[in-house]
């Protein structure tokens, strides 16, 4: 299923690292098996899962050849936003712990949007969606970075250029 030293998501949490299982107690009564997963980029940190349910919620890392995919569609993406903050806030979680990459750059994309509106009309982004959009990039940017060898702070450039060569062929 997965492997010691395997890069995998695990929910909103984000990019982790496998680094093995061990025999726990947290309720200092019940033993059980637990993959012990390390976040990207804070090797002082780790999650405990427990290893009957590590698939309901770790999932293996796209390919490059999904990924590459997921970016072909994004012209395809249309932006949403609603007025209404509770819904709005509520659909965009929503959409950001789908784990669905359209889902997450739609709210990527309706997040910037909105931002270069409010941005011409003087007006800043909502507290909310800049947290949101931030969180959202960062999960996109992580994964992607692992997975085609860049840099996280590189995944944007080389989104655009990916697509300006595909709108190019």
């Amino acid at each position: 299923m997965f492997s010691n030293g395997e890069y995998v998501m695990y929910g909103t949490s984000g990019l982790c690292r496998i680094a093995g299982t061990e025999r726990r107690s947290f309720d200092g009564i019940h033993e059980n098996e637990y993959f012990r997963l390390i976040p990207y980029g804070s090797e002082n940190s780790s999650y405990y899962i427990p290893a009957e349910t590590i698939g309901n919620k770790v999932r293996k890392l796209l390919t490059a050849d999904e990924i590459y995919a997921v970016i072909d569609r994004i012209p395809s993406i249309k932006p949403i936003w609603d007025d209404d903050n509770t819904r709005r806030h509520e659909t965009f979680n929503g959409m950001y712990k789908s784990g669905d990459y359209d889902k997450i750059i739609c709210l990527i994309k309706s997040v910037y949007n909105q931002q270069q509106i409010r941005s011409a009309a003087g007006k800043k982004l909502p507290l909310a969606e800049e947290h949101m959009l931030k969180a959202a990039e960062k999960i996109l940017d992580s994964e992607f970075a692992v997975v085609l060898g860049i840099n996280p702070e590189d995944v944007a450039d080389f989104i655009s250029q990916r697509l300006v060569s595909v709108s190019e062929n």
